[in-house]
């Protein structure tokens, strides 16, 4: 099996030319995490983009998964920090929105999928920054990698048992 990170990143916004990574939250397959914020002297926005890259890499992470990355998470990345693109386009990604024909919330697909639920919304950790909640604000983004990563696990056991039942 790949070595996997499940990632997540919160912004100030939704377009990455105006706004700013706020937090990353990564949780590799050995369930190692690594988390970074912005804020009160702790990292810039590059130094934290950097550190996590610098840890998927030396963590030889071969596979990324997200939920909506390959729309969001990495293209605001790549847009906030450039020098993070060539390592980020040589993963292979893993997307559990792309598992769905439409958009589909974390919360409906982890309680559709009988998951963990996840807690609160997007525009609650924009609060959370605004307010230096940064403690809330890891919590928050670490809880969306926890879900997403039960998501991407129930589905492909989902897709491995319809497989082998198709091959029957």
């Amino acid at each position: 099996m790949d070595k996997y990170a499940v990632l997540d990143i919160e912004t100030t916004g939704l377009n990455p030319i105006d706004f700013q990574v706020t937090c990353i939250c990564t949780k590799d397959s050995e369930g190692y995490w690594r988390n970074g914020f912005v804020g009160d002297g702790n990292f810039t926005e590059e130094h934290l983009i950097k550190n996590v890259i610098n840890n998927l890499e030396k963590k030889k992470i071969t596979t990324l998964i997200t939920k909506n990355g390959k729309m969001f998470d990495i293209p605001f990345l790549i847009v906030r920090n450039p020098e993070s693109a060539e390592f980020l386009k040589g993963l292979k990604h893993i997307d559990i929105q792309e598992y769905t024909k439409g958009r589909v919330r974390l919360t409906d697909m982890a309680y559709l999928l009988g998951t963990e639920n996840k807690i609160g919304k997007g525009e609650d950790a924009i609060q959370l920054w605004k307010d230096k909640e940064y403690t809330k604000l890891v919590e928050y983004c670490k809880q969306d990698v926890e879900v997403t990563e039960q998501c991407y696990l129930r589905l492909k056991k989902l897709s491995e048992v319809s497989a082998d039942s198709s091959h029957k």
